[in-house]
C-alpha cells in the first residue's frame, strides 16, 4: 500500500498545486451538466484522495474510519477510471487526462495502465483490511 499512497500523494499534491488548471483540464471531457459537474467531480476525487492516506499510510485509526479510508481510496480509482471510460466513449477528444494535471500531460494510454496498477494494489490493500472484523467492531 505504501506504492498507492506515493502514487496517490503525489497525484494529490499536483492536482492541490494547480487547482485552478485542474477543471479547465476536466472541463474538455464533455461532461453532462457541464462545468458544475466538472468541479463536484474534481473535488469528490482530490478529497477521497485526501481521505484515503489513512488507510493507505496504515495509521492507527477507529475501524470505522480505517473502513471508510479504504472505501475512499477505492472510491479516488474508481473515478479517474470512470472518467477514462467516458474519455474512450468518444464524448471529445482528450489529450491529457489530468491525473498529474497540467504538470506532466499524460494521454489516456499511460494512465489506463497507471490506474491499472492502482487498483490492482488498492485491491490488494484490501487484503491487509479484515472487512469481517471490522464490520463486527463498528458502531451501528
Amino acid at each position: 500500500p505504501y506504492l498507492l499512497a506515493f502514487l496517490i500523494t503525489l497525484a494529490l499534491l499536483v492536482q492541490l498545486l494547480t487547482f485552478d488548471k485542474l477543471v479547465p483540464l476536466l472541463n474538455a471531457y464533455n461532461l453532462p451538466g457541464g462545468e458544475v459537474t466538472t468541479k463536484i467531480i474534481v473535488s469528490l476525487i482530490v478529497l477521497a484522495e485526501l481521505f484515503s492516506l489513512p488507510f493507505l499510510l496504515r495509521m492507527t485509526l477507529s475501524p470505522l474510519a480505517r473502513l471508510c479510508s479504504a472505501l475512499l481510496s477505492l472510491m479516488a480509482i474508481t473515478l479517474w477510471a470512470l472518467l477514462g471510460l467516458w474519455a474512450f466513449a468518444g464524448n471529445g477528444p482528450v489529450d491529457n487526462s489530468g491525473l498529474l494535471s497540467s504538470v506532466v500531460p499524460f494521454g489516456w494510454g499511460v494512465t489506463a495502465v497507471i490506474l491499472l496498477v492502482a487498483l490492482a494494489l488498492t485491491l490488494w490493500s484490501f487484503s491487509i483490511l479484515n472487512i469481517t472484523a471490522i464490520y463486527r467492531q463498528a458502531p451501528i
